[in-house]
């Protein structure tokens, strides 16, 4: 396959055109390619939103299950009972203290929550505009690298160029040939404080 031919290749899985990549040859974003950063970010700042509410009510009702199950258990086994018979008296007031460590915890999970989800916010709000953001060129042989994520049963995949690492998609994972000459364009992405290296363009040089 010839340069001409991935190059094709590479503007489908990229989403760019010739003049998307003569402007990022400047080291400059295209209109388009704004608009379509600007559309990742408002869907990331979405997705932080919705987690930042369901999460705390997630969390507490996974608590409470969890709580009530022990209860049920100490019940059951007659742990209870015996406890009762063992500390007398004191264990209505170890019980009071314990029931109050569980209101505070459950009261700090929303606030903690909210106030990360600030945090996150701020962050956001002092993000570099998008039309200000350069673009990165780098070049040499390419790698493709797949990896499995145990924790989160999920695959990830990269193509790596000089020891930068780039997160593509499995049908990029096929697009990229392993061994071959690129030179790869791209972004700092920066929205909420993460930084990650974002593909906008690539083209394939002589071997």
């Amino acid at each position: 396959m010839t340069p001409a031919d991935r190059n094709s290749e590479l503007m489908q899985l990229l989403h760019f055109d010739a003049g998307d990549l003569a402007l990022n040859r400047q080291g400059k974003l295209s209109p388009r390619q704004i608009e379509a950063e600007q559309a990742n970010r408002e869907r990331l700042k979405a997705s932080i939103t919705s987690a930042s509410h369901r999460t705390p009510w997630l969390m507490m009702i996974m608590v409470i299950v969890v709580l009530g199950i022990i209860v049920v258990a100490l019940v059951a086994t007659g742990t209870v009972a015996t406890l009762q018979q063992t500390l007398g008296t004191a264990l209505l007031p170890i019980i009071g203290i314990v029931g109050l460590l569980v209101i505070l915890y459950l009261i700090w999970i929303p606030i903690s929550s909210r106030r990360s989800f600030q945090r996150t916010q701020l962050t956001a709000q002092n993000a570099p505009l998008i039309e200000t953001l350069p673009v990165y060129s780098l070049a040499g042989k390419l790698k493709t690298r797949k990896d499995y994520d145990d924790n989160t049963n999920s695959t990830y995949y990269h193509v790596i160029v000089e020891g930068k690492r780039f997160p593509v998609t499995q049908a990029g994972l096929k697009t990229f040939h392993n061994g071959k000459a690129y030179r790869l364009y791209f972004i700092n992405v920066d929205p909420i404080g993460r930084k990650a290296l974002r593909l906008v363009s690539a083209e394939a040089l002589e071997d």
